[in-house]
């Protein structure tokens, strides 16, 4: 009996060792699970924590940037104010007596050579033929808009062998449809063609810059000074009233009449505008009859010797001339209008 109860304490001994020995197994794989659990959360929150730090580190870069072009910008924007109240303190600055004379002189030859809408504004000097501190405006009806110059520098350049006219700024801008840009470094060049060099040169010697020779023979020279100045607008005007009865497809305006001779209209130029009003073609001759046909009912004008100038291109215009019909014209409009200058067909 006492032996199967030591029997039985000692079975009862081990199960509790046996439980106790579990017990501490379980205790410790908990603890290790527990460990190992930790180190994943705590290695997620490291990996957490350098994600915000570049996260955090790239706002910073990004707010940095913002704010250089920030301050880049405030810097334009303050650039340009003081661009435009330099630029409205010079347009308010009253121009030097022989600058205004002269840009009036410009404006006058502009109109005279058909380009009414491209005017000068202001400019500040005079120098060396180059203008200072110019402002030009030139409206473009076709567009419905306006361009505006402003340059540091000017110049009138002319070649005589072809009567074009290149206004050439330099260092300035250019404001055309809601775009600023800068002119390039060859300058801007505005070219307008077939103008009255012999009258810029005169009424503008010191501003434009001539190359080439005028081709014009010299008989036809020494008879360019039989009318005065006056006589020749008002002999244009005339012409120009004669122009306006005709129904052609292009609205014609004579630029410019010199000379008076047996009839004939000498050193003649004439412009024609399309219905936008854009300068279309134009026409320069050494010689201008206005014909009549009596017989035919009929009315034309007839250039000789010099050139018709469109965008494709130019045309010369010969000995045998070149013949514009005035439709819509009578031989007695003709003569009415031109106080009988005309050439009768036999």
């Amino acid at each position: 009996m006492r032996l199967v109860l030591k029997i039985a304490v000692l079975v009862a001994l081990l199960g509790s060792l046996l439980w106790l020995w579990s017990e501490n197994r379980r205790l410790v794989l908990g603890r290790k699970v527990a460990q190992e659990a930790a180190e994943r959360r705590e290695s997620m929150l490291q990996g957490s924590v350098r994600h915000l730090e570049a996260e955090l580190k790239k706002a910073i870069d990004q707010r940095d940037h913002v704010f250089a072009t920030i301050d880049e910008r405030r810097a334009e924007l303050e650039e340009i104010r003081g661009e435009r109240q330099r630029q409205l303190r010079r347009g308010t600055k009253a121009m030097p007596e022989g600058v205004r004379v002269a840009l009036l002189h410009m404006n006058d030859q502009l109109r005279h050579d058909g380009y009414p809408m491209l005017r000068a504004l202001r400019a500040e000097r005079i120098e060396d033929k180059t203008l200072f501190g110019v402002e030009l405006m030139e409206y473009r009806e076709d567009l419905f808009a306006t361009v505006v110059y402003t340059a540091e520098r000017l110049w009138i350049e002319l070649a005589r062998d072809t009567g074009a006219l290149t206004l050439r700024c330099f260092d300035g801008r250019v404001f055309a449809d809601g775009i600023d840009r800068e002119m390039p470094a060859e300058g801007e060049e505005i070219r307008l063609r077939a103008v009255d060099g012999e009258l810029w040169e005169e009424r503008l010697p010191f501003l434009v810059r001539a190359t080439g020779e005028y081709p014009l023979p010299e008989k036809v020279v020494a008879r360019l000074t039989s009318i005065d100045r006056a006589t020749a607008e008002i002999w244009a005007e005339r012409l120009d009233a004669l122009l306006s009865e005709a129904k052609t497809q292009l609205r014609y305006r004579v630029a410019r009449v010199r000379d008076i001779d047996d009839g004939r209209f000498g050193g003649v130029l004439v412009h024609g505008y399309d219905e936008k009003p854009t300068l279309a073609a134009s026409i320069k001759a050494k010689r201008l009859e206005v014909r009549v046909d009596d017989a035919a009912n009929t009315v034309e004008l007839v250039f000789y010797e010099g050139a018709l100038l469109r965008h494709g291109g130019e045309v010369e215009i010969g000995d045998s001339g070149y013949r514009m019909l005035l439709p819509g014209v009578t031989p007695k409009v003709a003569r009415d209008r031109v106080l009988g200058m005309v050439v009768e067909t036999p």
